[in-house]
């Protein structure tokens, strides 16, 4: 009888040892699978913040061109864009010394964290001289590529909101005309809230869609000047045309006759396509930016509430910013923001464009500052309520916290909503240096808060003055135009001395920008010796471990209280606790059987687990059977109790890193990773629950049984 059970034992765990070796090579292929979408991730997310900081610089190569930048110009743009395409981006510690790497991430993770700190910098570099040759020239622009990823990620933007409402607060409430101020547009604050609404996506999808069909309109009656003024309607002609079309004597009756009608043509064209703006902005308001909406409210409250203005001149101050810095021109530069792709603008159409956002701009604020009387018939022809309405409904909505407003779906797990964080710093020793420049200047000042200026010193102190070198080949495109301007010099005697191009920042490097020359040859082999432009990566926060692989603890601690689960860190007892997880090494081999070391790891995990099983009866089916579909009849493998299978013994090597396995999100696992150590716990279940002592009996056949399969 004996003998019997002794062989029902055996053919029992043969059975389990099958089903182990089936579930450790699931266990094995789901790992790999989590470990490529991982790394899929990880690339996409470095692609993303490689393409947003090229697009951020090309649209300023298309900005400066389209208002007639001396340095850029239609013979050397395409030539600029091509550098920033082919830019090289490689790891910060490939091109600074390691002392000084480690201190560039510390403050930079610094600066992300504290956005009214960030404020403070861009007040502080405001009350310095901005010009050319200021080192804070381009230091909002630094800030909004380098330090906040063009607010690509949610949380980026979050960032900026808080550190526009910061400089809202310090700049324009303490002002005596904040109207003026805005008016300027040389303070932090409109030259953020500017990069801030070109780069915002929900900004380009509203932009879009209130006013593609309008534009394009336009761009198809580019024939005849369309001008407000009255008086701008004959020069438009030249004298040859003049006298066709409105006659000999300017003096005469048919003259005026002339003129008037060819005036009331222009003046019910204007009615017509300015209409079509007006209809179309207004139908495309659900689609306004929540965010900027959040701005303009901030900024009526503030202005309300701190600066004691009525209600009349918030709103007109609100105006100002929704039409002067965000719809009025994305009419007239429409190819800058996407509202046309590759439709050609003329000058013509370019003027009239710009006719109708002065039309739009005059009649938003018409109810607080009427027009000039020598145009106030022409304005009388529309609503005179048509864009003061929209301002309006941007104050009325109701507004939200920026929490909310910047929030990923609440629905997706904290795993999922991870996905959303940027991982990465991208930007040129050139910006760093703008950036580290700015900061030395804000620690000598006065700082609120005195452990952030314990801080900021304490780093300071390790970094140099400057981290750019000569021996570096670039350091963004102003290094770039240094050496090009500089071989263009050498080889051709017919270039002279100007300002280079500078288009990311640095008042520190100044060039020469080249002239038209005769030695094409020269110039061209000049420019092929020019290397690519060198882009910094740094790492942005902690290391986060990758989704799905999470440690044996917090996915455990998931499944029984899921609304507790942390995000970024798990107990500090877990370093202490050795986990159920499979090893590296033994998840990577893919051999039919284990070998005497694992046999013996076995050994360990019964004789371990035997005392607690009693106390783990009830916890043993807290999960589903991931197995499901490879073992038919396979018991339930979620044991809590079990030790790792990692045994000293089977560590030739030196200590191992065990690996998780963590339920990917949608059901994939329906549940999670099944451990190889859990199965274990189903060689208690599957044997009847017998005693200590049989358990152990039958753990002696396991090493036979193992050694069989490895045959």
């Amino acid at each position: 009888m004996d003998l019997c059970n002794e062989h029902s034992g055996l053919d029992t765990l043969t059975m389990l040892c099958e089903r182990l070796r089936s579930e450790k090579l699931l266990v094995a292929s789901e790992l790999d699978t989590l470990q490529r979408l991982n790394e899929e991730v990880d690339n996409a997310q470095s692609e993303l913040a490689h393409l947003a900081w090229i697009c951020r610089q090309e649209q300023t190569i298309l900005s400066r061109l389209i208002n007639s930048h001396p340095d850029v110009r239609p013979e050397n743009c395409c030539f600029l864009t091509s550098q920033f395409d082919s830019a090289c981006f490689i790891h910060g510690y490939r091109r600074i010394d390691g002392q000084h790497y480690s201190s560039v991430t510390e403050l930079l993770n610094l600066l992300l964290n504290s956005p009214n700190l960030v404020a403070e910098i861009l007040h502080i570099a405001d009350q310095t001289l901005k010009s050319n040759d200021s080192p804070f020239f381009e230091l909002v622009s630094c800030v909004y590529s380098l330090l906040y990823g063009c607010s690509v990620f949610p949380e980026d933007e979050r960032r900026v909101l808080e550190t526009l409402f910061h400089l809202l607060d310090i700049q324009l409430a303490s002002h005596s005309d904040p109207r003026l101020l805005l008016r300027r547009g040389n303070v932090s604050f409109c030259q953020l809230y500017r990069l801030f609404s070109e780069g915002m996506y929900s900004a380009k999808i509203f932009l879009t869609a209130a006013l593609h069909d309008p534009v394009m309109f336009v761009l198809s009656q580019d024939d005849v000047f369309l001008d407000i003024e009255p008086t701008k309607t004959l020069i438009r002609f030249p004298a040859e045309e003049r006298r066709r079309r409105f006659g000999e004597d300017e003096n005469s009756l048919t003259f005026l006759q002339n003129l008037t009608a060819h005036r009331r043509y222009i003046e019910s064209k204007l009615v017509s396509v300015a209409n079509r703006f007006i209809r179309a902005i207004t139908d495309a308001m659900s689609c306004f930016p929540q965010s900027l909406g959040c701005i303009v409210r901030r900024l009526y409250t503030v202005l309300v509430d701190h600066r004691k203005l009525s209600r009349e001149q918030a709103t007109l101050i609100c105006t100002d910013l929704i039409f002067t810095y965000f719809i009025c021109p994305a009419i007239a530069n429409p190819e800058t923001l996407g509202v046309i792709s590759d439709t050609p603008v003329t000058y013509i159409a370019r003027f009239n464009l710009m006719q109708i956002g002065q039309i739009l701009q005059t009649l938003a604020i018409a109810p607080f500052e009427p027009p000039s009387s020598h145009i106030a018939h022409f304005y009388s022809q529309f609503d005179q309520q048509s864009m003061s309405c929209v301002v309006q409904h941007v104050l009325a909505t109701h507004g939200e916290s920026i929490e909310s407003i910047c929030a990923v779906s609440t629905e997706s797990p904290p795993q999922v909503v991870e996905q959303f964080v940027r991982r990465m710093f991208v930007g040129t020793i050139a910006e760093l240096d703008c950036l580290i420049s700015a900061v030395r200047c804000f620690a000598t000042g006065p700082v609120s808060d005195e452990s952030i200026r314990r801080a900021l010193t304490g780093l300071l102190q390790r970094l140099p003055i400057k981290l750019s070198r000569d021996d570096i080949p670039n350091f963004g495109v102003v290094g770039f135009q240094e050496r090009s301007h500089s071989n263009e010099r050498n080889a051709d005697p017919f270039f002279t001395d100007t300002r280079t191009l500078d288009l990311i920042q640095s008042g520190y490097h100044r060039g020469l920008r080249f002239k038209h020359g005769k030695s094409t040859e020269s110039t061209e082999s000049g420019r092929i010796q020019i290397e690519n432009i060198e882009v910094l990566v740094f790492p942005l926060g902690e290391s986060r471990e990758p989704l799905g692989m999470c440690s044996e603890e917090k996915f455990m601690e998931s499944v029984r209280n899921p609304q507790r689960v942390r995000k970024h860190k798990t107990s500090d007892e877990s370093a202490e606790k050795r986990t159920r997880f499979v090893d590296t090494e033994s998840i990577d081999r893919t051999t039919d059987g284990g070998s005497d070391d694992e046999a013996a790891s076995l050994s360990s995990s019964i004789e371990g687990n035997a005392d607690g099983m009693d106390d783990d009866a009830e916890d043993v089916s807290t999960l589903p059977d991931n197995f499901s579909d490879v073992v038919p009849s396979s018991a339930n493998v979620s044991g809590r109790g079990s030790p790792s299978v990692s045994d000293p013994a089977s560590n030739r090597g030196g200590s191992r890193s065990a690996r998780s396995a963590a339920p990917t999100n949608g059901g994939k696992l329906k549940g999670g990773i099944s451990r190889l150590s859990d199965v274990f716990q189903s060689i208690v279940n599957a044997i009847n629950r017998k005693t200590v002592l049989k358990i152990r009996y039958h753990t002696e056949k396991v090493n036979s049984v193992f050694s069989m399969i490895s045959k």
